[in-house]
């Protein structure tokens, strides 16, 4: 709804921008506030550990503690990087905006919980702001030039009064359709 919110206002240029910012973004901030949150959840559990573990785990839980802290400033700083109102979205950088997706994945693969319940949200949108898209290109048909050699076979027949002054008339503005060259003479007189 934010985002949404962001885009109506008369600053706010459209474009393909705009469409990451309303389709995909909001997945990703789903998933980074999901990860922000169990991140908050493990370290409540560690601190609470600390009072109650004796003191040969104690140097373990501080470890890990600072690991969570340190990850848990992380996702803070991308929350505030790409919440809707941040001013990194007026630039409009595609690349930063993809950069800040990689972030978000190597933060959710450090969380100190199973995120899997997110990752069909993340690949939202992965897929449409960082995957490269793989555009199929139509096959042609081979173009037929088998009936090009007829058309000048005719064109320069010695007998042409076997045709009729206005199939006459269309051959000559065929070829010189063919050649480009509206001053030329034509083949047939």
């Amino acid at each position: 709804m934010a985002c949404l919110k962001e885009t109506q206002s008369s600053e706010w240029r459209q474009g393909y921008y705009s469409l990451l910012f309303l389709g995909p973004l909001p997945h990703l901030l789903v998933c980074l506030e999901r990860g922000i949150a169990l991140t908050h959840t493990a370290k409540a559990k560690t601190k609470g550990l600390l009072n109650k573990e004796s003191h040969e785990r104690l140097e373990e839980l501080g470890r890990q503690r600072s690991e969570i802290a340190a990850l848990l400033k992380k996702g803070m700083k991308l929350r505030k990087q790409l919440e809707p109102s941040s001013s990194a979205h007026c630039a409009h950088d595609i690349d930063a905006l993809k950069r800040a997706v990689m972030e978000v994945k190597e933060f959710m693969q450090r969380v100190p919980a199973n995120m899997q319940d997110m990752q069909s949200e993340f690949q939202v949108a992965y897929k449409a702001i960082v995957a490269e898209k793989k555009r199929k290109l139509k096959e042609r048909p081979a173009l037929n030039v088998e009936d090009i050699d007829d058309i000048f076979a005719v064109l320069d027949d010695p007998a042409p009064s076997l045709f009729r002054s206005q199939e006459l008339q269309e051959l000559r503005a065929i070829e010189q359709c063919l050649s480009g060259d509206p001053d030329r003479e034509p083949i047939l007189e």
